[in-house]
């Protein structure tokens, strides 16, 4: 398959790299600009770096503005992968693939959609954390679930530690995407979200 990926920080890297050993071909990667931040720079790994290294166009944007829907429409894709992406994505650019868009989430959907997860989850003392491959639509980190791998949290682990198992997951979510039907719907339970801290007294489903 055809795919251009979304992509930012370590996060992105991997995906992006996961996407380069696979038999697909990726022929756009769109990134943000580098930033100086300190929670930037303890995942670092350049996705636009990567992408160069391959030979693979780079489209740098905040946010995928108007202009990003010719080189994206120029790329053909048959799917978008979006992982770690910080902003809002649009239906005009989601719903553009023939496949739609997959996004990869650093957490166990329905459980902490939205920004922090694993922080968040480690907060709250959870036993497992993981990635969830999903279909994107309107709703934050709600559309069908396609995939997900989980990993075990050891007491001493910390979020650097537990980001580290990814790749095989992502790697697998992608790989597979054109052989799965989501098997089940992410919106349709209640989970925990992460726009807000979460006290020991809430139970998440």
């Amino acid at each position: 398959m055809r795919v251009v990926m979304f992509g930012y920080q370590t996060w992105g890297h991997r995906t992006l790299q996961a996407l380069l050993d696979s038999e697909h071909e990726v022929t756009l990667v769109v990134t943000h600009p580098k930033s100086d931040h300190a929670y930037e720079r303890i995942w670092s790994d350049s996705v636009a770096d990567l992408a160069a290294e391959h030979g693979i166009p780079v489209e740098t944007r905040d946010r995928p503005d108007d202009d990003l829907l010719l080189p994206l429409k120029e790329a053909a894709p048959d799917v978008i992968v979006a992982t770690n992406w910080r902003t809002w994505i649009p239906p005009q650019v989601f719903d553009l693939p023939r496949l739609g868009t997959l996004n990869v989430h650093d957490s166990l959907l329905p459980k902490y959609a939205g920004f922090s997860p694993l922080i968040w989850a480690l907060i709250n003392g959870e036993r497992e954390v993981g990635v969830t491959a999903h279909m994107m639509d309107d709703t934050l980190d709600a559309g069908d679930i396609v995939l997900q791998r989980s990993v075990p949290v050891g007491p001493r682990d910390t979020t650097t530690d537990d980001r580290r198992p990814d790749t095989a997951g992502c790697a697998n979510a992608r790989c597979t995407l054109a052989r799965h039907r989501p098997r089940c719907s992410s919106s349709s339970w209640t989970g925990t979200t992460t726009t807000t801290p979460r006290t020991s007294g809430w139970s998440p489903s």
